[in-house]
């Protein structure tokens, strides 16, 4: 990522079943959808009725992340309730994310909120494609988070090496388990989570 990444910014969204959230990153990268931006990075995770959260990929084999979309899944799952697998790669670099200014509260809130069976699309876009991208997302009924990502946050984590996953190495693929049932948002009822910090 380049130096200037003061308008960088992580949105989230989350949705009640396991095949929107791939099907929304699979036309975001593709260009296919309805909104058409560049996001620096995404990924769609899915939590399955058991409880275990997975990276979703339309492909076969290994799965790999970039450093800054690990660092953010990590502060997503490091709330309380969720039992992070695979010898803590994402919880250092989500604890890189916090160390370099990254305010934890509003993912951790996020990531405490969801269901199984639900999904989540994770992405890095420009301070431009916000207005747009999170206006789509209302609109697929999406709750949807938004959050600053400072010029020190991304120049920690996007330094680091992708994280990759592949069946057998990280339990199965499973990155995370539900321990404790999600907690709901405080505040007012809504889907949006926006903290633009």
């Amino acid at each position: 990522m380049s130096v200037d990444d003061e308008g960088r910014f992580l949105v989230a969204a989350c949705w009640p079943d396991r095949r929107t959230a791939g099907r929304t990153v699979g036309d975001l990268i593709t260009g296919t959808g309805r909104v058409h931006i560049d996001p620096l990075d995404a990924a769609a995770i899915v939590l399955g009725p058991d409880g275990r959260l997975r990276i979703e990929v339309d492909r076969p084999g290994p799965v790999t992340i970039s450093g800054i979309l690990g660092a953010l899944i990590g502060v997503l799952i490091s709330g309380p309730g969720w039992l992070i697998l695979g010898g803590g790669v994402v919880e250092h670099l989500a604890a890189d994310a916090v160390d370099a200014g990254l305010p934890p509260g509003p993912v951790r809130n996020f990531g405490g909120a969801l269901l199984p069976g639900a999904s989540a699309m994770i992405t890095v876009v420009p301070a431009g494609s916000v207005p747009v991208l999170e206006h789509e997302l209302h609109l697929l009924a999406a709750a949807v988070l938004v959050q600053r990502l400072g010029t020190p946050v991304v120049q920690r984590t996007g330094t680091r090496a992708a994280v990759r996953y592949a069946a057998g190495e990280v339990h199965g693929d499973v990155l995370a388990m539900r321990t404790a049932p999600a907690v709901p948002p405080a505040g007012p009822p809504g889907p949006t989570f926006t903290s633009h910090g």
